[in-house]
């Protein structure tokens, strides 16, 4: 079966084909087709025009050779009848005088008879009737070169008397044949001249109708070439003002123009821009969409912080229709404490020094204060600050309760451990008499389980320290080899007791650290390492120098670490099995508070480790005094874990 989107395309295909009056579908050439026909119709008429004045050329050629023909024919015809009498008179002088020269001149002439004649048949050509009158002009001609010849022989022979009695009779029947000859030849002319005044004729007419063509047909060409250009380039002028309006229309979110028809490139160009539109339509509706169903508050203001644009959802975070609060500022919904404070981070957006979203305080349009965490960026060429509102008022709560229920536990359970602790080493000192092995056994578990207590209370007060950034530093410059000797007597017994042994490198390097919260990181470290080593294992303490710092090792060889818990082994009360919590000292503090103090110093922890082949864990300090204290970020990161 045919999809729903092939029918919709086909059918918007077949709509895009041009039709006639009669319903039939037009042939639609693309611009390039177009542009071939633009120079084929003059091409080919071109053609036709160069073939038509070619054969008019040729007929005037004709009858320009029919004329030079005849005018041949007429000048060789009066040729051989001027020959003719110059002999015939030749002839008779030599009668009368006897002299050589008048002999000479008729031999002459008479040798020049057979070119004459021979050149006047040429020119005749294939026309049988000339070439008759022609031989009969040739017969005529001999006949008259022997009477003339055999004149002269009884010219030569006779005496004078006897010879003007023969020639006498010998001139009569000469003048017969020029008559003759004079009628064939006139009858030769007289053709001759009638085709050369047609000749002529013909001539001039084809001459004028050769020029008439010439203006006809340039003019022709160039008025059709004009048109069709005119034609071609007002359909594409008409057609891209089309596409133009669209793009204007498109841009002011007006209907656009009914799609082109046609199979041309403009007509796919129009297409491809209406698919286009289509898209963009339904992107934007998708955005608006997005936006409107957004559950934090997308808005947008201008350099003075009054809104352009508010999303639906500042309805139910900020208690306010968008548009009660699109024209409005939003320095109207802080509360006068956080004002500065809010300028300033606004400031700092749009001078491009604040890239981290920032808590603010929204006054609710019910009084009570929501509390938002606020992503801000500065576009420039817009000047206007695009934000994005997330309602923390539950997290904030969340957080506030955590606080009060740690001070809690560290304050008010602190000092009753702590008179606990006390009271339990009265016991052991026997203040209050001798105990029995079984009260002995009770009361050291029951101090075990004080001591771990206190030990929680006291990370839990560290971390909460550093988080509010009130845990200082007193740095100075401390002999590594000295961390590692208290840190290694810190945890001895822990080691003898399960048959750990520490491994301590010498080293002579200094650091500038924090003393002793150094060495609580080594023992937390430590610690931790002696924990999950087998008995007879070891584990290995070690320190180098690299261009970044001072590099500190503590490795072991125990069960390791699997790679899902690389990530997260320093988040709080993170234990690598559930197990760990049980039966050991510790909860899932002591590598979060090692991160803390790390970083606090300005460096960095990281740990590699595989399953089953041991774990070790490295942090970097640096070697100088840091400019500025890291607490602000400690805090940010302690939040995160």
């Amino acid at each position: 079966m045919i999809s729903e989107s092939a029918r919709s395309k086909t059918t918007s295909d077949a709509a895009r084909q041009p039709v006639d009056e009669h319903g039939q579908r037009r042939v639609s050439f693309k611009l390039s087709h177009k542009g071939l026909l633009i120079v084929a119709i003059p091409l080919v008429f071109q053609i036709v025009f160069l073939g038509v004045l070619n054969v008019l050329l040729k007929q005037s050629e004709m009858e320009v050779d029919r004329q030079m023909r005849s005018k041949q024919i007429i000048s060789l015809s009066d040729s051989v009848n001027k020959s003719f009498f110059e002999a015939c008179l030749s002839m008779q002088g030599y009668s009368v005088t006897k002299s050589p020269l008048f002999l000479e001149r008729y031999n002459t002439t008479i040798q020049q008879w057979p070119d004459e004649l021979r050149r006047l048949k040429w020119a005749i050509g294939n026309n049988m009737l000339q070439q008759g009158t022609a031989n009969e002009v040739e017969s005529i001609i001999r006949t008259a070169q022997k009477s003339l010849d055999a004149e002269r022989t009884t010219i030569d022979s006779a005496s004078s008397d006897d010879a003007q009695f023969a020639t006498r009779h010998m001139n009569k029947e000469i003048r017969s044949l020029a008559d003759r000859l004079q009628e064939r030849l006139q009858a030769l002319t007289v053709s001759e001249r009638r085709i050369d005044n047609e000749a002529s004729a013909g001539s001039e007419r084809a001459r004028h109708i050769l020029q008439g063509w010439l203006i006809i047909g340039v003019t022709f060409n160039v008025l059709l070439a004009a048109g069709a250009a005119a034609i071609f380039f007002r359909a594409i002028s008409n057609r891209l003002s089309v596409l133009h309006d669209n793009s204007v229309r498109l841009s002011q979110n007006q209907q656009l123009h009914p799609q082109l028809a046609g199979e041309d490139e403009i007509a796919d160009v129009d297409q491809a821009f209406h698919s286009m539109a289509a898209a963009l339509t339904e992107a934007s509706h998708k955005q608006e969409s997005l936006i409107e169903n957004a559950r934090d508050v997308i808005c947008s203001l201008d350099e003075k912080l009054t809104f352009l644009a508010v999303s639906h959802a500042a309805l139910d975070i900020f208690g306010y229709e968008p548009d009660d609060l699109v024209g409005g500022n939003l320095m109207n919904l802080i509360t006068d404490d956080d004002a500065s404070a809010v300028l300033n981070n606004f400031k700092a957006v749009r001078a491009g020094g604040l890239e981290n979203p920032f808590e603010i305080r929204i006054i609710h349009k019910s009084g009570s204060l929501v509390d938002v965490l606020l992503s801000a960026h500065w576009s420039a060429s817009e000047g206007t600050i695009f934000c994005v509102a997330h309602d923390i008022t539950e997290r904030k709560g969340a957080e506030r309760l955590r606080k009060e229920i740690v001070q809690m536990v560290t304050h008010d359970l602190r000092t009753p451990l702590t008179t606990v602790q006390h009271f339990h080493e009265m016991l052991a000192q026997g203040l209050f008499g001798p105990l029995d092995l079984r009260g002995q056994k009770t009361l050291e578990a029951a101090g075990q389980g004080t001591r771990r207590m206190l030990r929680l209370i006291n990370d839990l007060l560290d971390i909460e320290k550093m988080e509010a950034g009130s845990l200082d530093l007193n740095q100075s410059l401390v002999e590594l080899s000295f961390v590692f000797e208290q840190s290694v007597h810190s945890v001895l017994p822990a080691a003898n007791a399960k048959g750990v042994r520490i491994e301590c490198r010498p080293t002579t390097l200094t650091v500038y650290c924090d003393g002793e919260r150094l060495i609580q990181v080594m023992v937390n470290l430590l610690s931790n390492a002696i924990k999950f080593t087998p008995p007879g294992a070891r584990v290995v303490i070690s320190a180098q120098q690299t261009q970044a710092g001072m590099q500190i090792s503590v490795a072991d060889e125990g069960r390791g670490i699997p790679a899902s818990m690389l990530d997260t082994i320093f988040d709080r009360f993170k234990q690598v099995q559930v197990s760990d919590g049980r039966g050991r000292s510790g909860f899932g503090l002591g590598l979060a508070i090692c991160k803390a103090l790390v970083e606090l110093h300005g460096g960095a922890i990281s740990v590699e480790s595989q399953e089953g082949m041991g774990a070790t864990f490295t942090f970097r300090l640096p070697m100088r005094e840091p400019q500025e204290k890291s607490t602000v970020r400690v805090q940010a990161e302690l939040r995160n874990l």
